[in-house]
């Protein structure tokens, strides 16, 4: 039998609810119990409870004393991972007894989050599938316009315009090119690698497997980031599919460093014995000047 955390009260348990704002400092890895929502118990829970969100999905936690306060411990570090939440995230919880909690979570807009959508595909699924549409997009763009271009080369410059809109394309290609030369002049001591940031990479990176695989990177679940004269932690979770992304803290980085869609971060992995990775430095490449 499982061992029970007492609580004494004499009101009704189901239906009772209390609140928890989520902060990563000292939420990513368990979330504490309000000790009046305790109080208000009738009778004592069991070493374990199950968290269910808005779309009927279910995940098994831990219940322990920590520091004289009851905490939700192990399978919360998934649960946060799995509905990426970030800091201010607002968690509303209705205990439905038997153990069970229904969460409602809140962003900082004020609207609920919407993890799952109808067919139960994740949100950082549902994110991956609108990435490769857009880059579909983005690259039938291109093609079409490699084409027009093609197209009008062929019959020669016809007017004004024609030329106007070459020297533009001809600009444009310049800036790339200048950004490319600026991540390629740092001469890297440490394994590297380059990502193009997305306006969907607003709440999780993934790690290219290529480049851990080439150099046999463990990527170690609590991960540094160093950029500047600042240290930002995140975590690291695996997907199902054997993919590694950066979650929690990452939101707080893009923030803080004004990271935007177009900007690139390249990224110097510090390795330590066995190949482990804990920290890494991070340049931010701007793609175009920031207006005071």
């Amino acid at each position: 039998m499982e061992k029970e955390i007492m609580a004494g009260a004499s009101t009704s348990s189901k239906g009772i609810e209390f609140f928890k704002v989520f902060l990563p400092s000292c939420s990513s890895n368990h979330m504490s119990i309000p000790p009046a929502f305790v109080n208000k118990l009738k009778a004592g829970l069991p070493g374990k409870a199950i968290l269910k969100d808005f779309s009927g999905r279910s995940w098994h936690v831990g219940l322990e004393i920590i520091e004289r306060h009851l905490h939700f411990t192990s399978g919360w570090e998934k649960f946060a991972s799995d509905h990426f939440l970030e800091h201010g995230d607002f968690l509303i919880f209705k205990y439905d007894g038997n153990s069970l909690f229904n969460v409602k979570i809140f962003g900082l807009n004020g609207c609920k989050k919407e993890v799952v959508n109808n067919e139960g595909i994740k949100r950082g699924q549902v994110k991956d599938k609108e990435e490769e549409e857009q880059k579909k997009k983005e690259d039938n763009k291109d093609a079409q316009t490699d084409n027009s271009l093609a197209e009008k080369e062929k019959s020669g410059p016809s007017d004004e315009h024609n030329g106007s809109k070459k020297r533009k394309r001809a600009a444009t290609k310049l800036e790339e090119n200048e950004i490319q030369d600026t991540a390629e002049c740092v001469q890297p001591k440490n394994p590297r690698f380059v990502v193009n940031i997305t306006k969907y990479y607003r709440y999780f990176l993934h790690v290219p497997g290529s480049f851990l695989n080439e150099h046999r990177i463990k990527l170690m679940h609590d991960l540094i980031l160093h950029h500047q004269n600042d240290k930002w932690p995140v975590k690291v979770v695996i997907r199902n599919d054997g993919r590694h992304a950066i979650t929690t803290g990452w939101i707080d980085f893009v923030r803080k460093n004004e990271i935007e869609a177009k900007d690139k971060c390249v990224f110097d992995a510090v390795l330590g014995t066995s190949n482990t990775c804990e920290q890494m430095h991070v340049q931010v490449i701007r793609a175009k000047p920031r207006v005071k």
